[in-house]
């Protein structure tokens, strides 16, 4: 998790400048995404978000907006900081 500050320039009445320090916390957000005809699937693992678009490029363009959307004035979303991804397939009895 990184934290950017980015300073605001509000001017106020007469001519008055406040400057606002806000804080932006960047987080690293794995996601899987797969085929699933027609469309391309971005599914969240380190938050529980999924998005979908015709090519893959849409898919995790939505799947980003989405998680923005997410964390979007939540103070404390669910989120998991996933250090590794291992994709496995297995054939079951179903």
């Amino acid at each position: 998790m990184t934290r950017r500050p980015i300073a605001h320039l509000i001017s106020a009445g007469l001519g008055s400048i406040w400057i606002l320090l806000e804080v932006l916390i960047m987080r690293s957000v794995k996601y899987c995404l797969y085929r699933e005809d027609p469309y391309f699937v971005a599914q969240g693992l380190s938050v529980d978000v999924s998005s979908f678009g015709k090519t893959r490029e849409e898919a995790a363009a939505n799947f980003r907006e989405a998680v923005e959307l997410y964390f979007e004035g939540e103070k404390d979303p669910d989120y998991s900081d996933i250090s590794e991804v291992t994709v496995g397939e297995e054939l079951i009895s179903a």
